[in-house]
């Protein structure tokens, strides 16, 4: 696969990205904004992981948060990548397509509203933890 394809990537989620995953049949089975750290898989290059973003909740306190639970990692399984008109489209290896787009609407609010949480609720350390997107459960505040 050409590499170009992560410099977009990055463009798209710096500039809020949502993601997008459609069945064989060209069903919608999933759609959820993208929070902006990536990775490809240390032990297979053709794997992606992301974190898409549930929507916040109210916490104790009146604000807004994230249950960190609700946000794990994701992995896709790259097949072929490819951009088309800004977006970047995949073929995963299940057979379904994946398309990273431009965040509008209510997605676009989820992450402003992340932007925020993480900016104001989460320390240096924690950041980093879920910028890493090593783990598949949160044990830490926010759980």
């Amino acid at each position: 696969m050409n590499p170009d394809w992560q410099h977009t990537l990055q463009q798209l989620l710096d500039a809020d990205a949502e993601l997008v995953v459609a069945d064989p049949a060209g069903e919608t089975t999933f759609v959820a904004p993208l929070a902006r750290a990536w990775r490809l898989d240390a032990d297979d290059a053709d794997c992606l992981w992301l974190r898409p973003l549930s929507a916040p909740v109210t916490g104790e306190d009146g604000t807004t948060v994230f249950a960190l639970n609700q946000c794990p990692r994701r992995a896709l399984q790259l097949a072929g990548v490819h951009t088309d008109g800004g977006e970047l489209v995949m073929a995963l290896r299940s057979g379904q397509r994946a398309r990273i787009r431009p965040a509008t609407g209510a997605a676009a609010d989820i992450l402003a509203a992340w932007d925020t949480f993480v900016g104001a609720r989460l320390d240096a350390a924690e950041e980093l933890a879920l910028d890493a997107l090593d783990e598949d459960s949160w044990t830490g505040r926010y759980a």
